[in-house]
């Protein structure tokens, strides 16, 4: 490119600066350009995973659809995400189409000028046939690479706005897990002055303050909204005290704060289905990797779900869709439940675990909890009076804070 310039320049000094300057002028055009393509590429993005987070949402919930008849009212809102889908990529190509096009009227307005230089020249004779050749071809060698930089442009911005949203991944801090925890048989939970609240919303936990000493089994109620789901996240390390300190204790008395490492204490059976696409053997192994056969139908008859498993074409190697497609509910929070026991943790935590199970199974799971409770640490979110009886205390969380109740239902 520099040789053509200087070749060029030696012929015609004003026809090499035109053609050199034009081609910057339309790098930074590109430029400029760019910032807009950058803008709707995102757009672009951001409407692509709304569309299909809707439609993996409608699938996943497909039975509430149909009962609360919302087909007509979820295909018009498909609908509409479809079209403002739309909008933004016909905007972001219709975009690169008007640029391209402009970069390409601006070489060949310089070509054309050249052109009709050379077609002046030879008119004038001022000029040879073979000159004339000689400038089409080195205005041609020095627009050359601008014009292929500018071009390259729009997919490098499309690449760009990809990877932004990676690097904001990349961005977010990696969990430490610190240093391992001693096993331990017995774990007891202490909440000391703790605050918390989301965001500059109302505060959740007022300078909680509670001690579950181990082997206990707690009872934890309250109104919805109050903070129990709050409490086990704090347990769970998934959420930080504002103020205050989560800790466990071991049976010397040592303080060790909640953190992803003492995960390795806790096992947890929230509500719903929990379960992962792949066998029953795969789903109970998520609590103990090395489980044996023997262990996981130990915790199965603990759970009340080794009579349904069995029965099953293929027992503990009965494949299962994803959230325990080709179970009833109340079976796949069995299979949880069992889950949970066999990783015989010295903190069990459930949350309204049994909700889905009826009164006579409940009552056997409640039987095996009630085994556990000298061997591990209980704390039940529940409502129902039938696993207040077995539990030792009542926590009403109110007010941000965990007032004990007596126990009627003993």
């Amino acid at each position: 490119m520099v040789a053509s310039f200087f070749a060029l320049f030696y012929f015609e000094p004003i026809l090499a600066v035109f053609a050199f300057v034009l081609g910057p002028l339309t790098v930074l055009f590109s430029r400029v350009w760019g910032r807009k393509l950058k803008y709707l590429h995102k757009k672009v993005q951001e409407s692509e995973s709304s569309y299909r987070s809707y439609i993996q949402e409608g699938l996943q919930n497909f039975a509430i659809i149909k009962s609360f008849q919302l087909e007509q009212d979820n295909y018009d809102h498909l609908q509409e995400l479809h079209n403002k889908r739309m909008k933004w990529i016909l905007k972001r190509n219709n975009t690169t189409l008007a640029a391209n096009n402009i970069m390409g009227i601006g070489y060949w307005i310089s070509y054309g000028l050249a052109f009709g230089w050379g077609i002046i020249g030879l008119a004038n004779k001022t000029i040879t046939y073979g000159t004339f050749t000689a400038f089409i071809q080195l205005i041609q060698q020095v627009q050359a690479p601008f014009i292929g930089l500018a071009g390259t442009f729009p997919r490098l911005i499309a690449m760009i706005g990809s990877s932004e949203r990676l690097m904001e991944l990349e961005a977010m801090t990696m969990e430490k897990r610190g240093d391992p925890v001693p096993k331990l048989d017995q774990v007891g939970i202490e909440f000391q002055e703790v605050d918390f609240a989301y965001g500059k919303s109302k505060i959740v936990l007022n300078k909680l303050t509670e001690s579950i000493k181990p082997g206990e089994l707690i009872a934890l109620i309250g109104p919805s909204g109050e903070g129990k789901t709050t409490i086990i996240r704090l347990l769970l390390a998934l959420l930080r005290a504002k103020d205050g300190e989560v800790c466990f204790t071991d049976p010397a008395g040592k303080r060790y704060e909640a953190s992803a490492a003492t995960r390795d204490w806790l096992t947890y059976v929230p509500q719903g289905n929990t379960l992962f696409s792949g066998t029953i053997a795969d789903n109970l192994r998520n609590g103990k990797p090395d489980a044996t056969s023997e262990e996981m139908e130990e915790a199965l008859r603990a759970a009340c779900a080794w009579d349904f498993v069995q029965e099953l074409s293929g027992g503990l190697n009965t494949v299962i869709g994803e959230r325990g497609l080709g179970l009833s509910e109340g079976q796949a929070q069995r299979i949880a439940i069992a889950r949970a026991f066999l990783k015989k943790a010295p903190i069990l935590i459930l949350d309204e675990a049994t909700s889905a199970l009826d009164v006579g199974t409940e009552a056997n799971i409640l039987k095996s909890l009630k085994k556990l409770r000298h061997l591990c640490t209980c704390l039940v979110i529940t409502h129902r009076p039938s696993a207040l009886r077995i539990c030792s205390r009542i926590l009403r969380i109110k007010d941000g804070k965990l007032i004990e109740e007596k126990n009627l239902h003993l």
